[in-house]
């Protein structure tokens, strides 16, 4: 969303450039109907611009965030399965797996179950998993998931994410 407004200037020149140079010789009625959508598209633009401002003011800064969830991973430069987002600030901690290929493997084959999530992150050796509630092309692990699932227990949660740490006994 937030992306919007890198292309509102350039659809707004080429809006423009459009209008000056293809509807003075229409008829009316053509041009009244690109003033018509001319118009909608300025009242949308603005509409998502307001939801961009909201959702900045109440959406905490990520890399704020990352550094919390990272506080409770104190083991660095592990495997890890986390958010896309999580690579803000992150990036040169953390051997971070996206939950997205785990997203996109269920969407080409069949649903992973949570049990078969966390032993294939087991068998890959991940240290930590991070969910993601807001599910942003993410692979589903419900806030309500048991607190214990295979090798993992639940360290962290809140309302954005939930960190489960590997057992270390269980190897």
């Amino acid at each position: 969303m937030i992306y919007f407004l890198l292309f509102l200037p350039w659809l707004t020149i080429l809006a423009a450039n459009w209008l000056a140079d293809y509807t003075g010789g229409q008829p009316v009625w053509q041009q009244r109907f690109v003033q018509i959508l001319l118009a909608l598209y300025c009242i949308v633009a603005i509409i998502q611009i307001r939801e961009v401002i909201m959702e900045n003011k109440t959406a905490p800064d990520i890399e704020v965030h990352n550094a919390l969830l990272a506080s409770y991973m104190p083991r660095h430069h592990t495997k890890i399965i986390a958010p896309i987002e999580f690579f803000f600030g992150q990036m040169d901690t953390y051997k971070i797996r996206g939950l997205t290929y785990y997203y996109l493997l269920e969407r080409d084959t069949k649903k992973i179950s949570l049990s078969t999530f966390f032993q294939l992150a087991n068998q890959d050796g991940v240290m930590y998993i991070i969910s993601d509630h807001r599910l942003n092309a993410s692979y589903d692990i419900p806030v309500n998931a048991p607190a214990k699932i295979g090798a993992y227990h639940r360290i962290f949660q809140d309302e954005l994410n939930t960190i489960y740490a590997h057992d270390s006994s269980q190897q």
